[in-house]
C-alpha cells in the first residue's frame, strides 16, 4: 500500500467523525519544502532530459 493510498483512507476516516482525526498539515509542509528544494534539481541531475 502506498503513501497516497494510505492518506486517503485516513482522510476518509476522518469524515467518519468515529475517531481522532489525522492532521496532514506537517507532512504536507514537509513535502512542500521537499518538492521546492528538489525542483531546480530535477535537470541538472538528470532525471529529466
Amino acid at each position: 500500500m502506498g503513501w497516497y493510498q494510505i492518506r486517503n483512507a485516513l482522510a476518509e476516516r476522518n469524515k467518519s467523525g468515529d475517531t481522532a482525526p489525522v492532521n496532514f498539515t506537517p507532512f504536507e509542509q514537509a513535502y512542500q519544502a521537499l518538492t521546492d528544494k528538489l525542483r531546480p534539481q530535477v535537470f541538472s541531475l538528470g532525471f529529466l532530459r
